[in-house]
């Protein structure tokens, strides 16, 4: 007699991940330094004069 065997092999994976990633950006504000010019001006005591005056920061007129 003759025996004959059959086997099927079985395999069975199992994987779980998990990730989890929390960011959080706090935002630096860079400051500039600024520089009020003011031209000379002159008039009469009780009179009128005109005054002027530039602002700016790294050597660009603030506007406004």
């Amino acid at each position: 007699a003759t025996a004959t065997a059959t086997f099927t092999p079985t395999a069975t994976a199992t994987a779980t991940a998990t990730a989890m990633a929390t960011a959080t950006a706090t935002p630096t504000p860079t400051i500039s330094p600024t520089t009020l010019t003011v031209a000379p001006a002159s008039g009469t005591y009780g009179g009128t004069v005109n005054l002027s005056a530039t602002l700016t920061s790294s050597g660009s007129p603030v506007s406004g």
